[in-house]
């Protein structure tokens, strides 16, 4: 079983689906409206790479800083390219200081 931020993902489904919030578990833009991910960042790296761990847990690592939010740029910017978004469609929700962020993703 997946965990994440110390909550297992079927949780994190369950109340996705009774909050009835519109996201979605699985990137299908065809039929979401957004979707959210989770991602663990490394900052400074010395090269930028992005690894799907599941179908909502990413793993980022960006040659930025963590310095005036250069690096969440980064990964907002590798997440689309990955995604085969536009970065416009990528938006940080949580996590803004913290190496554990969730993005997300509109259509």
């Amino acid at each position: 079983m997946v965990t994440f931020f110390g909550i297992n993902e079927s949780d994190i489904v369950a109340r996705a689906r009774d909050v009835g919030s519109g996201s979605c578990t699985t990137f299908d833009i065809a039929r979401c409206s957004n979707m959210k991910i989770f991602v663990k960042v490394k900052p400074n790296a010395k090269h930028a790479s992005v690894e799907k761990l599941d179908e909502t847990h990413y793993a980022v690592a960006v040659k930025e800083p963590p310095v005036e939010g250069k690096a969440n740029a980064a990964v907002a910017k590798a997440l689309a390219e990955h995604l085969g978004v536009p970065a416009s469609r990528v938006r940080l929700v949580s996590g803004h200081t913290s190496r554990q962020k969730v993005f997300e993703i509109f259509s």
